[in-house]
């Protein structure tokens, strides 16, 4: 299932398609990196903020309409650790891809994505939580793709788990 998963966060990031609408490395509009902060315990807490313009194609899973978006995308990321546990965020925020597809219906998409990934600095473990919610809306009759998802991986040293807590994939309209 993790496939479908990363298959959803590319559709968040709008990439991959060849051809003459291929996306270009996007530029970064840092809003400002914070530095290093330490606390008495020890733990060091670093965090960025900043904005990506994005372009490119993706295809409707309910219609299979070929949809040209532009806009931008919101990405904060915090990175903590303790000497015992690391811990990085990051939180991705989509809210004025705007286009047109091939058939010329405009679409709108709207997503955010939440991921936490937490290591154990002495040991292989890990668990990483991604959250997903995205939209892509028609401006007609064409029909809307909702999606939510929530999805655990974790490996202890010896197992690796995949636990699917919420998964709601749909087409409206």
């Amino acid at each position: 299932m993790s496939r479908r998963i990363l298959f959803v966060l590319v559709i968040v990031g709008v990439v991959g398609c060849e051809g003459p609408t291929a996306p270009v490395a996007p530029p970064r509009r840092a809003l400002g990196s914070a530095p290093a902060q330490f606390d008495e315990a020890g733990t060091t807490t670093t965090k960025s903020n900043e904005f990506v313009d994005l372009s490119g194609t993706v295809t409707s899973p309910c219609n299979g309409d070929d949809v040209f978006l532009s806009g931008s995308e919101h990405v904060v990321q915090t990175f903590t650790t303790d000497g015992v546990t690391s811990t990085m965020k990051l939180h991705i925020n989509v809210d004025d891809l705007k286009g047109v597809s091939t058939s010329g219906v405009e679409y709108h998409l709207n997503a955010a994505a939440h991921q936490t990934f937490e290591q154990q600095v002495a040991g292989p473990s890990y668990s990483i939580e991604t959250v997903l919610n995205e939209e892509l809306i028609s401006q007609g009759s064409a029909p809307n793709w909702i999606a939510h998802i929530t999805e655990t991986n974790s490996y202890d040293g010896t197992t690796f788990s995949t636990t699917i807590t919420r998964m709601s994939i749909e087409c409206r309209g």
